[in-house]
């Protein structure tokens, strides 16, 4: 298994942080050379430990931040697939009931008005 890591400091307003995220949507850990591990590494491959690095903050949470501001590509493309999945989930079954209810209507509809 390969393992690639990441870590640095920051400070915003005097206060020290620090983060271990290199893009958005990172939290999904693979290993491969196409996935998080060989992203992370090809973005560090020309640095060095200890070397500067521009730090991406939210201001309204100093406390997450990203060295790169570009996605993660399968970080959305599972977190899209996720969300699709719950939708699916969540909204079918009322779908279902709603369209079920729907047909129940019509049919009373016909069967009292002729």
């Amino acid at each position: 298994i390969k393992i690639f890591a990441v870590e640095y400091l920051y400070q915003v307003d005097g206060e020290a942080y620090h983060g271990t995220r290199v893009y958005f949507f990172d939290r999904f850990q693979f290993t491969g050379p196409d996935d998080a591990y060989g992203l992370g590494r090809e973005w560090v491959a020309d640095k060095n430990i200890g070397d500067p690095v521009t730090v991406y903050y939210n201001p309204q949470h100093p406390d997450r931040a990203v060295l790169n501001i570009g996605w993660y590509p399968k970080g959305v493309a599972i977190f899209m697939a996720t969300s699709a999945g719950v939708a699916a989930v969540v909204l079918g079954p009322a779908l279902l009931i709603f369209g079920y209810f729907v047909v129940l209507k019509r049919f009373f509809k016909k069967l009292f008005s002729g």
